[in-house]
């Protein structure tokens, strides 16, 4: 009995022994004095999280969402007229939190269907298309100073259907839904290296709905839709809200107690692999969706680029770009005319000038960094190029201010 008793203390004093040290490691990742969680943010670093922003402004009376990912429905879509959807845009006509890279969050007023684009742009003629990630939408920079704006301000007839989390299936889809109707004779696919073959279109290839748009001219009529399935977005982001707790921290303990630092590490340190039958079926599936958005677009007489948008660690030299030669083979067997990109950031004087590294830093080993006033300039001027060179006439001479 003795020998039990004695058993049992050694396992308690083992497990709080164990226990402490684990909180100790904990503590000491919470303050972090080796940076080994990354570098700080700058002390002016606006560290709120979305929600806590959209309440703020709504405090002030401000009718404000945040960026809704098309992901962010497929566990429980809306639901209109009977029928689940998946919205490929924000909130229609509503401030839009979009992001924080630089220290300060950036909004915009979304357009009719929930684009980061001027109203207008839906009542003019389009004469040129930009479809893609977060990229396009804008990330973080006023809408005048990304590379949509910029464009704009040549071709006036420009139309940004740009959304953040688009992987190919859903910009296929926005192709579908938000492009077609508008026949412009060029539109651009922009590809991002980072997160397209990786991540974004395995999660979009387990969506039903987001696999329909392989099929020639499934559409979910999101743009007939759009009344009631703003009504339902809204209902369905506020319901989440209404769920959660303000994001502010007033100590340490809540998120350590769960061994937030800790697991932050762990997660950091581990390598996902990718197996070679995974990485053959990615770049099968993006031809496939590349050549039915390639049908689609020439079906009205219009042309299809393919544009090659460099992560940073690969614009600083700092990785191997390891997709880039086979993706653009595969586009280029396509026929598609192309934009690559990752040269002009690689051979600029200072590649890190063209994101938001200084302010930013400590967001690259999570988020990422998207590009800066630079980097939208940049990919402007390319972009610009491009649609002078393919439509054999004289345009406007590109301005300056696209610096």
């Amino acid at each position: 009995m003795e020998l039990h008793s004695d058993i049992r203390a050694k396992i308690v004093m083992i497990a709080v022994s164990v226990t402490v040290a684990v909180y100790a490691c904990e503590a000491f990742l919470f303050w972090d004095p080796l940076e080994l969680l990354g570098p700080r943010p700058h002390a002016t670093f606006d560290q709120s999280n979305y929600s806590d922003v959209v309440r703020d402004l709504r405090a002030k009376g401000i009718e404000a969402y945040p960026v809704l990912a098309a992901a962010t429905w497929f566990d429980s879509p809306p639901i209109v007229n009977g029928v689940p959807m998946i919205p490929l845009s924000g909130v229609p006509h509503t401030v839009t939190v979009m992001c924080n890279e630089a220290g300060t969050y950036v909004t915009y007023q979304s357009d009719r269907f929930g684009f980061n684009g001027p109203d207008e742009q839906w009542d003019k003629r389009a004469d040129v298309a930009l479809v893609g990630d977060s990229f396009v939408e804008g990330w973080c920079v006023p809408r005048d100073r990304s590379f949509g704006g910029l464009i704009r301000r040549v071709f006036a007839g420009t139309l940004n259907v740009g959304y953040t989390g688009h992987g190919p299936l859903a910009e296929l889809g926005t192709i579908r839904e938000y492009v077609a109707p508008r026949r412009p004779a060029h539109v651009f696919w922009f590809y991002y290296e980072g997160n397209d073959l990786q991540r974004d279109l395995p999660r979009e290839m387990e969506s039903d709905i987001l696999r329909r748009y392989l099929e020639p001219g499934f559409t979910q009529q999101l743009q007939q839709q759009a009344t009631a399935l703003r009504e339902q977005m809204r209902r369905g982001f506020d319901s989440r809200l209404t769920r959660s707790e303000p994001g502010g921290r007033t100590s340490w303990l809540p998120g350590e107690l769960k061994l937030r630092s800790t697991r932050a590490l762990v997660k950091r340190a581990m390598v996902r692999e990718v197996s070679p039958t995974r990485a053959v079926r990615r770049y099968t599936d993006l031809v496939r969706i590349l050549i039915e958005a390639k049908r689609s677009v020439e079906e009205w007489g219009g042309s299809l680029h393919f544009v090659y948008l460099p992560d940073l660690p690969s614009a600083i030299g700092e990785s191997d770009s390891a997709d880039h030669d086979r993706v653009l083979a595969l586009v280029a067997d396509l026929g598609l005319p192309v934009v690559d990109l990752l040269a002009d950031f690689r051979d600029h004087p200072a590649p890190r000038a063209l994101f938001p590294y200084e302010e930013g830093r400590h967001l690259v080993e999570t988020r990422g960094l998207h590009y800066g006033p630079a980097g939208h300039g940049l990919v402007a001027r390319r972009v610009v190029n491009a649609i002078q060179e393919a439509s054999s006439r004289r345009s406007p001479r590109v301005p300056e201010t696209l610096d």
